[in-house]
């Protein structure tokens, strides 16, 4: 009888912890330990970040919500500067970020006049993507320019400006690595594309970068109200007046 507890006692701490460790893993798999659902951005979306589902390849595009495989959040830090963090749904995993890439352009014109197609520049995937290639790193985007040759008004497919890949994560936002990218100045439309699973995903926006000073990420300075003593006044105080005696001198009689 003895044996047999014990044998069973065994059996449920092993189940217990076997469920444990996929819990965990469960949470932490896309990096963060915040659980949420399997609808992009309808939750736990990190303060100050934007944002739009990550959609499979073949269907992806502006404004498509239809068969998301995880969610994208961006933040513009300052005029030039955009953080990008990617989480996918519950038990998905992410590609490895230097397999991951990122499209600009300074208009919607490698989308809506390229070839739609399964690798085609509108997709943002491999070289032939856009007309300059750089990895991750700051400094490395060249300035937004609107390159005429890759329009399809002179016969061409559309490319986007720039394609930026290997990237190298900048930090963390509530546990989900971000990456960061400068000298976005001029650039409007973005494409991400990173495979979660065993899905190729991707999702577009289409924004122009704050002009203002750079956007605060700490809470504002509060100034304690000013306090002013009350004012207190001495009370008056006279001095008794004094009269000096009155001295009169005697008389005198001239001798008759």
């Amino acid at each position: 009888m003895n044996q047999i507890s014990h044998g069973f006692r065994v059996q449920l701490l092993a189940i217990g912890g076997l469920a444990g460790a996929m819990l965990v893993a469960l949470l932490t798999v896309n990096g963060s330990g915040a659980s949420h659902d399997t609808v992009a951005c309808n939750d736990n979306v990190p303060a100050g970040y934007s944002c739009i589902p990550l959609i499979n390849k073949p269907q992806a595009g502006p404004g498509v919500t239809t068969n998301q495989e995880g969610e994208l959040f961006y933040q513009y830090v300052d005029a030039s500067t955009l953080r990008i963090a990617i989480r996918g749904f519950p038990g998905d995993t992410i590609q490895d970020a230097v397999q991951h890439q990122l499209c600009l352009d300074d208009d919607n014109e490698p989308y809506s006049e390229g070839t739609i197609g399964a690798n085609t520049p509108p997709h943002c995937t491999g070289g032939g993507a856009a007309d300059t290639n750089v990895t991750d790193g700051t400094g490395n985007i060249p300035p937004a320019a609107n390159q005429e040759e890759n329009d399809l008004a002179t016969g061409l497919d559309g490319q986007y400006e720039v394609r930026v890949s290997g990237m190298v994560s900048d930090g963390t936002v509530d546990g989900t690595p971000y990456y960061e990218f400068s000298n976005i100045a001029g650039y409007t439309f973005f494409v991400y594309h990173v495979n979660i699973s065993d899905s190729s995903t991707m999702g577009f926006w289409q924004a122009t970068p704050p002009t203002s000073t750079p956007i605060s990420t700490t809470a504002p300075a509060t100034t304690a109200p000013a306090t002013t003593a009350p004012a207190t006044t001495a009370p008056a105080t006279t001095a008794p007046a004094t009269t000096a005696p009155a001295t009169t001198a005697p008389a005198t009689t001239a001798p008759a």
